[in-house]
């Protein structure tokens, strides 16, 4: 779990929950983002295909009143993006494979940003298709941009807990990001 503050007092909330499928876990959710109060809310690995207003309002709260979705692929993946839309305008939404994509424009500053929040796919042949979309998602940027989730990916060794690594796919993901101009 973590959180991202700007000058302007955004709180972007972001966490790979894996699973809003349990009650208990929503509840668990919900209170560490009362807790944070944020502006914004990016939840990955839902592992929920279809996720309802009562199941938002559920999980989230009273935090937001608007939301994306991408729903889960079987038991794996889901996104959910949230906000406040008295404090967050959350306009030209694109929903891919494995992101959300959209403008955010802060009510109180006249910047705005495309925000991503991403999850990665697990099984090692679909990580191409998820880098071949951050690309593709890369070549209509025009404002600043900032890509929060979890990429089931890694790009140096430290980042990894054991001895496990593909080399091949670690280099891959950091030529990506040098190539999206992202920083860690």
């Amino acid at each position: 779990m973590c959180s991202f503050m700007d000058r302007n007092n955004l709180l972007i909330f972001n966490w790979n929950v894996r699973g809003l499928n349990d009650a208990a876990h929503r509840e668990i959710v919900r209170e560490a983002i009362a807790s944070a109060r944020p502006n914004i809310i990016c939840l990955q690995e839902t592992k929920i295909n279809n996720i309802t207003d009562a199941l938002v309002i559920e999980t989230v709260g009273q935090q937001a009143d608007s939301y994306l979705q991408l729903g889960a692929q079987g038991t794996r993946g889901g996104l959910l993006l949230a906000w406040n839309k008295d404090l967050i305008s959350i306009t030209n939404a694109v929903i891919r494979n494995f992101t959300i994509s959209a403008s955010v424009q802060i009510t109180s500053s006249s910047t705005p940003f495309l925000l991503t929040t991403c999850y990665g796919p697990v099984d090692e042949a679909r990580k191409d298709d998820v880098l071949a979309e951050l690309q593709e998602i890369r070549a209509s940027v025009t404002q600043p941009w900032l890509v929060i989730g979890d990429f089931n990916l890694i790009h140096q060794a430290s980042d990894k807990y054991n001895l496990n690594l593909n080399r091949r796919m670690m280099g891959k993901f950091r030529r990506i990001l040098d190539n999206c101009e992202l920083m860690e």
